[in-house]
């Protein structure tokens, strides 16, 4: 019912909006006008979504839009969104169209500002990661389960005479060394992983 589809609009923390293609915002619920510091609908109505995209001119918006309601499959785009105060956040929108001619779209704001600084933060890790194995003498590598090399360091890659740092990625221990060394390499790595020494 009409009344239902309302209450799921009103209720969720992600910004929604309807808007017409050529006359912007039709409608937005309490979370939008929240992740942007507005107080109500009167102050967005009418405004096209570009004016909330610091990073995202009107022409990208209306080329994604005409996309959308050309092909009627949603388009996701990630934007830094700016507030009513100008201070921005990041965002994920996803906009698809629910009517023709005149296009009407619905679109649905998230913030994903704290997701993209723990992004940041693992990437970071890893690379700090990396250069300490990278600069380790000791041979080092990482083996998925099925055996094959998913992380090594330059050491090991020099000890087989590789010059590239990632040449031995998806190698076992059977494409490095004689098949009886390698099962033996295989046994011990496996009594190591069941046993915890």
């Amino acid at each position: 019912s009409k009344q239902r589809l309302q209450a799921i609009f009103d209720a969720s923390t992600d910004g929604v909006v309807v808007a017409h293609s050529q006359e912007g915002i039709q409608d937005a619920n309490a979370g939008f006008l929240r992740q942007f510091g507005y107080d109500n609908l009167a102050a967005v109505a009418g405004r096209p979504m570009s004016d909330f995209a610091a990073s995202l001119d009107s022409k990208v918006i209306s080329d994604i839009t005409r996309v959308v309601c050309r092909t009627k499959q949603s388009q996701q785009l990630q934007f830094v969104a700016q507030r009513e105060d100008n201070s921005t956040f990041h965002a994920e929108m996803g906009i698809d169209c629910v009517h023709d001619e005149p296009f009407m779209l619905v679109c649905t704001i998230r913030d994903i500002t704290e997701r993209q600084q723990l992004q940041l933060a693992v990437a970071e890790e890893r690379n700090l990661l990396r250069t300490v194995i990278d600069t380790m003498q000791e041979r080092i590598y990482v083996r998925n389960k099925a055996g094959r090399m998913i992380l090594h360091n330059q050491a090991l890659a020099d000890a087989f005479g590789q010059k590239e740092s990632d040449a031995l990625n998806g190698k076992t221990l059977y494409d490095l060394f004689p098949p009886d060394l390698a099962a033996q390499f295989a046994n011990d790595d496996a009594e190591i992983i069941e046993t915890g020494e």
